[in-house]
């Protein structure tokens, strides 16, 4: 298997999406300064940093499997919004960053 490669969340930023909303490709980047978007969207092999609002909700139900998730500033992972998380390592918490879960 190949090195897990990061790809950056950011929905605050100008050219940025929907926000909060994790499956807008608009929403991804290849750089952590948010200025090279991403041609796809994070899948097993990604680890994602994840700034702006945080990963919400998606448009229908969504599962998003990654290799891991990295949280930063004020960010929110949202557990209860038609958006399934799994992680192969882990889920990562910085700064303020939030965990919201409906149980």
């Amino acid at each position: 298997m190949a090195a897990p490669s990061p790809q950056y969340f950011n929905d605050q930023v100008s050219g940025a999406g929907y926000y909060g909303k994790v499956d807008d490709l608009n929403n991804w980047w290849l750089d952590s300064a948010f200025t090279v978007p991403s041609t796809e969207l994070p899948n097993i092999g990604t680890v994602c940093h994840v700034y702006g609002s945080g990963l919400q909700f998606a448009s229908g139900n969504y599962n998003f499997s990654v290799y891991s998730i990295d949280l930063y500033d004020y960010s929110v992972l949202n557990a209860f919004n038609n958006v399934d998380f799994y992680t192969s390592n882990g889920v990562t918490m910085h700064d303020s960053t939030q965990l919201q879960s409906d149980g």
